[in-house]
C-alpha cells in the first residue's frame, strides 16, 4: 500500500482546510467555523460548512461531506494519487514512494510526454504558414490568441513528423504513428493524422496526452470527420474531458460567463470547436472523445459542476446522443448530482450557432442565452419520457404498455432510492396526462360560431341527438369543422349532461395549464436574470408587444363569447349564471355521494370558459 492510513491522517493534519476551500470558494466566519454556498449545488442561502478543528466540510442541502483530498478529487477533479500528491506538496510532505510497477507506469507516461509536446509544436507551426488549414481557421472566424490559446496546428497529407529526429518507437506509442501489415507480409507504418486540424487533449491537470484531428473540406470520400489518439498508457478516451483543465478554473474562480454569463454552469457538448466557440463567449464547455458520454466522465463533470448542461446538435443524431447520455445517467442521478439537456435550433451545433449569430451582426451569447430561455432544457428523466412516448406508434393498449415498461426498467436503474420514487411518481403524472388515462369515457365536443338549427343533423354520420354517436344535439360532430376537444368525464358525478362534463373538465385543465405556464413563465425569468438579462424590461416589453397587436371590437367580441359558451352548453336564451355547471365530485367522494370543494365564483368561472373557447386557455 502506497499511503497508509497513518500517512494520509498525518496529511489532512497539515492542510488547513478552510485556507484550501478558501481558495477556491468565498467563506465567512461562523464562530468556530466557515459558512459559504454549497459548490456542488445550487443555493442562495449558505449550508456549507467548513470545521478546521474537525477537518472536514459539510453541506446541508445536498449531504456533500469530506476532508481536503475529498475536495480535491470532488471539486478540483483531480484523480486521488493526483489529490494527494498535490496536497503533499502544498503541506511540504515527502510523498511515498510508489510500487516497483505503478513506478515503472508512471515513467512510462512521462517518458512519452515530450514525444506529445514537441509533435505538438511542430503541428503549430505548420498552421502559421500559408496553406488549408491556415485557410479553413480564417473562414472559421478562430483568432491567433484562440489558436495559441488552444494549440491549434495543422497535419499535411504527407505527415507532418517523418525526418523530425523522432524514434518511430516512441510515435507508435503516443499513437501519432500506426501500423499494419503490408502485402508482402511485412509491417507498414503510415501517419495517423493526415490533412488535419490538429486539437491537443489534456488531462485534468492540464498535461498533454494526445490529440484530434478534424479533416479539411475536400477530404477523401468516407474518411471520418474526426479521429483521435488511440488508447494507450497515457491516452484515456473514455475517462477524459476535452478541456477540462480551462473548464474547471473558471467555473471555480466565478468568471464562466462573459456575454454567456447566464450560465455559469459546466456545458458538454459534442465537438472540439463546439467547446472552443463556447469557450470564446466565455462558457465552460467539454466535450467528450467524440463518443457517447460514459460514466467515467460525467463523473469528472460532477465534479466540477453538480448540474452540467448537455448541449448536443439540434438534429436527429443529437438528440439520440442526448437520450443515451441520459440512459448513462439515470443510474448515477441523485442528491447533489443532475443533468440537463438543451435543444439547440434543429439542424444546428453550438459553433453553427455562434457564428450565423456573427454573420448575421448579432450578439452570439445573447442570441445563444436567449434560445435557452425560450427552450427550456429538460432533465434526463423528462428526455427519456419524451423519447418513449415518442415511441409510442399506434394507440393500442399493448404499444402503451410496451413504452410504458421500458420507463420502469429505466427506473430501475436508479440507485438512491428517494430519487427513483420522485422519478416514477414524476413520471406516472405526465404519462396519465399523455395517454389520457384519467377516466374511462371519452366525450368530444365540437364548437362552432355558426347558428345551428335544432334539427341539424351531420352530413356524414346522418345523427344529431346521440352522444355515443359522437355528435351533440346542439350541432357538434367530429366529422364537421370546429375546435377539438377530447375529455374523460368519469370522474364527475353520475347523471351530468356530456357537455357539461365536457366543460368542467375542460375548466380543470385550463386551470392546470395556467400554473404549468406561470411556473413556466418564473423558471424563464429567473433564468433571463441569471443569463444577464432585466427581467423588468422583459415584462414591460412583452407588454408593449401585446399591446401593439391588433385586437377586435371588445362589444363584438363579448358577444361572440357568450354566443359560444350557451351553445357549448346547449342554452339558447340569455347566460345566467344559474346555468353553470355545478360543483363535481372526484374519486372516492364521488363514490360516497360527497361533492368536491366548489368552483371559482361563477363569474371568474363564465371568463375562464370564455378564455378557454376563445383559445387562450
Amino acid at each position: 500500500m502506497r499511503f497508509t492510513p497513518a500517512w494520509l491522517d498525518e496529511l489532512r493534519a497539515r492542510v488547513t482546510l478552510s485556507t484550501l476551500i478558501g481558495a477556491d470558494i468565498k467563506l465567512d466566519r461562523a464562530g468556530r467555523e466557515y459558512k459559504a454556498c454549497c459548490p456542488f449545488h445550487g443555493e442562495k442561502t449558505p449550508s456549507f460548512t467548513v470545521n478546521d478543528d474537525k477537518g472536514f466540510a459539510h453541506c446541508f442541502g445536498c449531504a456533500w461531506h469530506g476532508d481536503a483530498i475529498r475536495w480535491m478529487t470532488d471539486h478540483r477533479g483531480l484523480g486521488f494519487v493526483e489529490a494527494v500528491e498535490a496536497l503533499a506538496a502544498e503541506a511540504g510532505m515527502a510523498v511515498p514512494a510508489p510500487s516497483a510497477e505503478a513506478r515503472r507506469h508512471a515513467e512510462r507516461i512521462e517518458g512519452q510526454r515530450p514525444t506529445l509536446e514537441e509533435a505538438e509544436r511542430i503541428f503549430r507551426d505548420l498552421l502559421r504558414d500559408d496553406g488549408p488549414g491556415r485557410a479553413w481557421m480564417v473562414d472559421r472566424g478562430i483568432d491567433l490568441t484562440t489558436e495559441v490559446e488552444f494549440g491549434l496546428g495543422f497535419a499535411p497529407e504527407n505527415g507532418a513528423l517523418r525526418d523530425r529526429g523522432f524514434i518511430r518507437a516512441d510515435l507508435i506509442a503516443v499513437g501519432l504513428v500506426g501500423a499494419s501489415e503490408g502485402r508482402d507480409g511485412g509491417t507498414f507504418y503510415y501517419p495517423r493524422f493526415r490533412s488535419r486540424i490538429m486539437i491537443p487533449i489534456h488531462d485534468a491537470r492540464g498535461r498533454i496526452v494526445g490529440f484530434g484531428g478534424r479533416t479539411l473540406p475536400g477530404a477523401k470520400e468516407g474518411a471520418a470527420k474526426y479521429i483521435n489518439s488511440p488508447d494507450s498508457a497515457i491516452f484515456d478516451k473514455g475517462g477524459l474531458l476535452f478541456n477540462l483543465h480551462r473548464a474547471r478554473p473558471r467555473l471555480r474562480s466565478g468568471q464562466s460567463g462573459g456575454g454567456f454569463s447566464g450560465a455559469r454552469r459546466l456545458i458538454i457538448v459534442e465537438g472540439y470547436f463546439d467547446v472552443v466557440a463556447l469557450h470564446r463567449l466565455g462558457a465552460a464547455a467539454v466535450a467528450p472523445m467524440g463518443t457517447a458520454l460514459t460514466e467515467r466522465q460525467l463523473e469528472r463533470a460532477w465534479r466540477v459542476d453538480h448540474c452540467p448542461l448537455l448541449l448536443f446538435d439540434g438534429d436527429a443524431a443529437g438528440m439520440k446522443a442526448a437520450v443515451r447520455a441520459a440512459e448513462t445517467a439515470l443510474p448515477m442521478i441523485g442528491p447533489g448530482r443532475s443533468l440537463t439537456i438543451g435543444a439547440l435550433p434543429p439542424g444546428l451545433d453550438p459553433d453553427d450557432l455562434v457564428r450565423a449569430s456573427i454573420a448575421a451582426g448579432e450578439d452570439p451569447a445573447q442570441t445563444l442565452a436567449a434560445w435557452l430561455m425560450f427552450n427550456r432544457p429538460m432533465s434526463a428523466q423528462e428526455c427519456l419520457l419524451n423519447h418513449a412516448l415518442e415511441q409510442v406508434d399506434s394507440d393500442s393498449p399493448e404499444a402503451w404498455s410496451a413504452a410504458w415498461k421500458r420507463l420502469q426498467d429505466w427506473a430501475a436503474t436508479i440507485v438512491d432510492d428517494d430519487t427513483r420514487a420522485l422519478t416514477v411518481m414524476h413520471w406516472r403524472r405526465r404519462w396519465e396526462v399523455a395517454a389520457e388515462l384519467i377516466a374511462d369515457i371519452p366525450v368530444t365536443v365540437r364548437l362552432s360560431a355558426d347558428p345551428v338549427d335544432d334539427d341539424w343533423a351531420c352530413d356524414e354520420c346522418g345523427l344529431a341527438t346521440d352522444p355515443q354517436s359522437g355528435c351533440l344535439k346542439a350541432g357538434y360532430c367530429p366529422h364537421r369543422d370546429g375546435i377539438d376537444a377530447t375529455i374523460y368525464g368519469g370522474m364527475l358525478a353520475d347523471g351530468d349532461d356530456a357537455r357539461v362534463q365536457a366543460m368542467v373538465m375542460w375548466l380543470v385543465g385550463t386551470y392546470d395549464d395556467i400554473a404549468d405556464i406561470q411556473a413556466d413563465q418564473k423558471f424563464r425569468l429567473s433564468m433571463a436574470k441569471e443569463m444577464g438579462f432585466d427581467p423588468p424590461m422583459l415584462r414591460k416589453m412583452a407588454k408593449a408587444v401585446i399591446q401593439d397587436r391588433d385586437k377586435p371590437d371588445t362589444r363584438v367580441l363579448k358577444e361572440a363569447r357568450e354566443v359560444a359558451y350557451r351553445r357549448a352548453i346547449g342554452l339558447k336564451g340569455p347566460l345566467n349564471e344559474e346555468f353553470l355547471p355545478p360543483p363535481f365530485a372526484t374519486g372516492a367522494a364521488a363514490v360516497e355521494g360527497k361533492r368536491a370543494p366548489a368552483l371559482p365564483p361563477p363569474t371568474r368561472r363564465i371568463e375562464a370558459m370564455m378564455d378557454m373557447i376563445e383559445g387562450r386557455g
